[in-house]
């Protein structure tokens, strides 16, 4: 089994809804930890449940339609499927879909989600709005902090941090 996997959920053509891949391609050029990946996970939908059955842990990033204002990074420790922002992107499935069937499946990687509040997503754009854009160096600094943090000691289970 793999040590840790930073997986991008999310559509890149669709504006702020491509902030995971956007954060892989800032990332790509920075040197992870021994025995760490970064993936642009697209719209991969059920094709990324090998992820989910091949690394210990992994650290999902994704756009979240939720009431925090545009650009807010949360930190959430879900330990089952429902744990999940409700429609937290708009993939394919759901992250709450591809975990409930990585539970069913009998996969169980410890998982990190960064959810980044968007308020809304555009029709059709590769680019990222300003609010979201600013946020990007300050996620890529969490992601990789947390990711080396991973690799020195275990992180205590919490529900939330903002």
């Amino acid at each position: 089994m793999k040590k840790g996997l930073i997986l991008g959920i999310g559509n890149s053509l669709m504006g702020d809804e491509g902030v995971g891949p956007h954060l892989i391609r800032l990332i790509e050029k920075e040197r992870l930890p021994e025995g760490w990946e970064s993936e642009d996970g697209g719209t991969g939908g059920f094709h990324l449940l090998g992820f989910f059955q091949d690394f210990k842990t992994i650290i999902l990033v994704d756009a979240s339609l939720d009431d925090y204002p545009d650009g807010t990074v949360r930190l959430i420790r879900p330990r089952f499927a429902s744990d999940y922002p409700v429609s937290l992107s708009a993939h394919d499935i759901g992250l709450h879909d591809l975990v409930q069937s990585a539970q069913l499946l009998g996969y169980s990687p410890e998982i990190y989600l960064f959810a980044v509040s968007v308020t809304q997503f555009q029709s059709i754009s590769d680019q990222l709005t300003g609010p979201i854009l600013e946020k990007m160096p300050e996620l890529a600094t969490r992601v990789l902090t947390l990711a080396r943090d991973l690799s020195r000691s275990e992180v205590t289970a919490g529900q939330e941090v903002v």
